[in-house]
């Protein structure tokens, strides 16, 4: 298996160029197996495997940082090949740690000795940094290995009862749904993971709202397993509240139907009549319910 620094690849890419634009020098992170898995400048190449590696090798050996001054006379360089012909100003190496263990190391290369200069003058405010982004990282780390955690607990929970009879959520701390089986799927729409669960209890029976959708749970159990909350239910069938909402007024449907048939046959007499008799009413039963009266009558 790589560096798990791997697994966040795509964010070491923008801190080594935040790192390099607030220390203005190159640099890279580098995983504990020598593979530099980003970089900037002269140190642009990822998945490079370093042939030489030696003042990260003292990093992850002594688990702290070192910045070299003079690369050519430094114990640190003192095995490397290069170490006459060397034209490096300045190097730094920070590491970088999870789990209490080095996985990696935040590396510094000064080209040159104006940029030398300008790291070491604001070298406590540019160590601080440095210490501050291997913190960043570590933090990212256990973001993703905890999201995956969470997704292996999940996935055991969602196959139990994924194709179950009855209703089932699993929910987070925050009421966020994060699974749901065949069946509230089919109910509730399979969009509504990501959705806040809303749990009410009113009168003996238990609500929930989904997306603006309210149903009731029949049969309702709840229990915390790790962190999730997962909630079955028998059956589910809508408020009869919320059902009652959407019955229309029997005159207001009548009134509909006749304007929509006049808008058919025409809105002269003729027209109405014609209406009338397509709906199955009376002509002055039609003039009636529309509020106008019947020429000739």
């Amino acid at each position: 298996m790589g560096s798990p620094l791997t697994l966040i690849k795509g964010k070491l890419s923008d801190f080594c160029s935040i790192i390099a634009d607030v220390v203005r020098a190159d640099a890279e992170i580098i995983g504990a197996d020598f593979t530099r898995i980003s970089g900037t400048g002269e140190l642009n190449g990822n998945n490079t495997i370093m042939s030489g590696g030696f003042l990260y090798g003292q990093v992850f050996e002594n688990k702290n940082y070192v910045v070299v001054q003079s690369p050519r006379w430094h114990h640190a360089c003192a095995v490397c090949p290069h170490k006459t012909r060397c034209l490096i100003a300045l190097e730094a190496a920070f590491p970088i740690f999870f789990g209490g263990e080095v996985i990696g190391a935040i590396g510094i290369l000064c080209v040159d000795y104006a940029t030398k200069n300008t790291f070491l003058g604001n070298v406590g405010n540019n160590l601080n940094f440095l210490r501050v982004m291997c913190g960043l990282i570590e933090k990212e780390l256990d973001a993703v290995f905890e999201l995956e955690h969470i997704r292996k607990k999940l996935a055991v929970y969602a196959d139990d009862f994924a194709d179950s009879d009855g209703f089932g959520f699993i929910i987070d701390a925050q009421s966020t749904i994060l699974n749901i089986n065949k069946n509230a799927a089919a109910f509730f729409g399979a969009e509504c993971v990501g959705s806040t669960f809303l749990l009410e209890h009113e009168s003996g029976k238990t609500f929930v709202t989904i997306n603006g959708k309210q149903a009731q749970l029949i049969g309702v159990t709840v229990r915390e397993r790790d962190g999730f909350v997962i909630i079955r239910a028998e059956d589910a069938g809508e408020n009869t509240e919320s059902l009652a909402k959407k019955i229309r007024p029997l005159e207001e449907i009548e009134r509909q139907a006749i304007e929509t048939a006049i808008g058919i046959f025409g809105s002269d007499t003729a027209g109405k009549k014609r209406a009338a008799e397509t709906l199955g009413i009376g002509t002055a039963t039609l003039y009636r319910k529309i509020g106008e009266k019947q020429q000739g009558v």
